[in-house]
């Protein structure tokens, strides 16, 4: 949904390119691209040498760029990135997923991890994505939770109201209870809810952990798992006001409430 948000409002806030990821990926690309060079007379090396000099192109333009090239505004944000300026209100995140995850090479490449932090969502039928490269990336994404949540609660709060069932993710939600698959977990026999990090051998990130009454775990589902994990909590917070919200969207999606 676009925005007619102008240029001429005073942005919250505005993210450039991490101008230090650029120069990583800058050196490493560029000799890469020097490598396949003599090949790429010979045809064989071609591929390559476009592959990683397009990446390293790439970097150099982000390095040199000193400009904001993604501002937030107070209903809604301004993407500048590709060349074209974009204009979006808060609610076309609808569906969003944030996705925050530690990745472990295997061995013998076990020292080195990478941490993928973004958020992704479908905008006008086009893949969108802000991740790392942006500078602040974890305040440009809280920003925008924050953002989506205000436009989105009270439409959301009412469709529960009225007998509809919400979807997010792998969890649903209804003035029943809460949904994973054709399971329900009554209101009545909801306890509580917890964060936690699930680890594997490659990877690791945060989740959700439902409690029944009887204490025991109902549904465990990550971060990237739940869609719209801010809208998730703040409605969970409205039929069960005991829970700990304020804990739940600092530790599940990176904000601070005020």
């Amino acid at each position: 949904m676009a925005s007619h948000s102008t240029d001429k409002e005073t942005p919250v806030a505005a993210f450039g390119w991490d101008r230090r990821r650029a120069r990583t990926l800058f050196w490493t690309h560029f000799p890469l691209a020097l490598l396949h060079l003599p090949l790429a007379f010979a045809v064989i090396g071609l591929p390559g040498f476009m592959f990683f000099g397009w990446f390293a192109l790439r970097s150099f333009r982000r390095l040199r760029h000193g400009k904001p090239v993604f501002e937030l505004y107070e209903h809604g944000f301004v993407d500048r990135r590709h060349g074209l300026v974009r204009r979006y209100r808060y609610e076309a995140l609808a569906g969003y997923s944030l996705i925050d995850q530690l990745w472990r090479f295997p061995f013998p490449f076990g020292f080195i991890r990478i941490q993928h932090l973004g958020l992704v969502t479908r905008i006008e039928r086009r893949h969108f994505v802000v991740n790392e490269h942006l500078e602040n990336i974890r305040e440009c994404i809280a920003l925008m939770q924050q953002g989506a949540l205000r436009q989105r609660f009270a439409h959301a709060r009412q469709a529960i109201d009225a007998g509809s069932r919400l979807q997010f993710g792998h969890l649903g939600m209804s003035s029943a209870g809460l949904h994973a698959g054709k399971r329900v977990l009554g209101w009545a026999s909801f306890a509580d809810v917890r964060t936690g990090e699930l680890r594997s051998r490659r990877r690791s990130e945060h989740a959700l952990q439902i409690i029944d009454a009887t204490g025991q775990p109902w549904e465990i589902v990550t971060r990237s798992g739940l869609t719209e994990p801010a809208l998730f909590i703040a409605l969970l917070a409205e039929r069960q006001s005991a829970i700990d919200t304020h804990a739940l969207l600092r530790d599940l999606c990176g904000m601070t409430p005020t």
